[in-house]
């Protein structure tokens, strides 16, 4: 049953309807025109336009300083980027290895044991710590020495690349790698601002495919394809055929080009992210699943058996997002990396049940993923069992 106020309501916005509804039929035929214009852009306007309009002017920018080697990283050959040695970026120092240290390592003095931190900036620590409050900065004692090789927005693939020149330079006794349930999201890319659209600066990384059980390596070539960014067709036909997240720049052209379908894809994210919101409120918690599980699978083999032959200990530590550790979404990619490492016999660090164990009210969390001082230095004396 209608009530009087109820009622009131609907005729008002009957009326306004009305009242404009010139308005929204001009509203209407521009989006049908846009629409078509969608079918039709595309045969007229080459593909680097698109590109333009989809990377931020910032992240052009960056690019043009990351090949001028101006950011704390630099151009790798194998790799994409590396750490760039003996820089400073606030409270991020880096040494003339590129490792965040604390105290730095003897080359000729082989009596202590050394380990060196592999990952991303989960295990590299981000700006809101100085180098003195890393994990591995928290493990050195008079007996243990450390290297923190990670490197923001690495991949699990990256890291294996990487881990094989480590040895051999440093011959190491344990690698600690970090891993989460996000691990196999960047496996099947090749160019970050396609995975995510929030990566500030466009870097492009080597990836691997799986044929026949086997490890197929794909690099690009980096320094060709980001030299003429934007306008770089090379690049675009390349990344069409090998990486797997090309379909969101198509989805981008298709629904976020012109103008009237970009503000509706703002305001469908905007509900998006209301929803989410929502979702939390009511204990919804979200599913997720490991992506590129096969791949993930082949690399922590792979990762396994070369430092084996090398006599190189691997530890890897599982490393939960805020939002696993508060309960917000389900565990269920968590437990998926937790239950392969288990099963595969691996040395690992279970970070989420370790900090659930310790019952603290210290924040552990700066954002989203990177841990306080206080996490890593909890996180540093369980690895000290590990090595003692």
């Amino acid at each position: 049953m209608i009530t009087e106020h109820e009622g009131t309501y609907w005729k008002d916005f009957f009326r306004f309807l009305k009242l404009n509804r010139r308005f929204f039929v001009f509203l209407g035929i521009l989006l049908v025109g846009e629409l078509i214009l969608t079918l039709i852009l595309p045969s007229l306007f080459p593909e680097t336009w698109y590109l333009r309009s989809y990377l931020p002017w910032i992240s052009v920018k960056k690019t043009q300083e990351f090949l001028k080697g101006d950011l704390n990283i630099e151009l790798d050959e194998k790799l994409g980027w590396r750490n760039k040695p003996n820089t400073v970026l606030g409270e991020i120092k880096y040494d003339q290895f590129g490792s965040r240290s604390a105290k730095g390592i003897s080359l000729n003095d082989r009596s202590k044991c050394l380990v060196i931190f592999m990952g991303d900036s989960r295990i590299g620590g981000y700006r809101n710590i100085s180098n003195e409050q890393t994990i591995n900065a928290y493990l050195e004692n008079e007996k243990i020495e450390t290297l923190n090789l990670a490197t923001n927005l690495y991949g699990l693939d990256q890291v294996f690349i990487a881990m094989k020149d480590v040895i051999k330079q440093f011959e190491p006794d344990y690698i600690v790698i970090g891993v989460g349930s996000d691990v196999g999201e960047p496996l099947n890319s090749h160019y970050l601002p396609f995975l995510h659209s929030e990566v500030g600066e466009p870097l492009l990384k080597p990836r691997f495919v799986l044929e026949n059980d086997q490890l197929i390596l794909k690099t690009p070539n980096f320094k060709k394809f980001l030299d003429r960014i934007p306008d770089s067709i090379e690049l675009l036909a390349y990344l069409k055929l090998n990486d797997a997240h090309y379909s969101r720049f198509n989805q981008f052209k298709a629904n976020e080009f012109t103008p009237i379908l970009g503000l509706l894809s703002i305001i469908q994210t905007r509900i998006g992210w209301y929803l989410n919101n929502l979702r939390h409120i009511l204990g919804i918690k979200e599913k997720r699943e490991v992506k590129n599980i096969e791949l993930v699978k082949k690399l922590l083999q792979e990762i396994h058996n070369y430092s084996k032959e090398w006599g190189v200990t691997i530890i890897f530590l599982l490393m939960p997002k805020r939002e696993e550790f508060l309960g917000n979404v389900e565990l269920k990619a968590y437990q998926q990396i937790a239950n392969l490492l288990r099963s595969k016999g691996f040395a690992y660090v279970d970070v989420l049940t370790l900090f659930k164990t310790k019952n603290v009210q210290t924040e552990l969390f700066f954002d989203r993923v990177h841990n306080t001082g206080f996490a890593n230095k909890i996180i540093a004396q369980e690895l000290l069992k590990f090595i003692q």
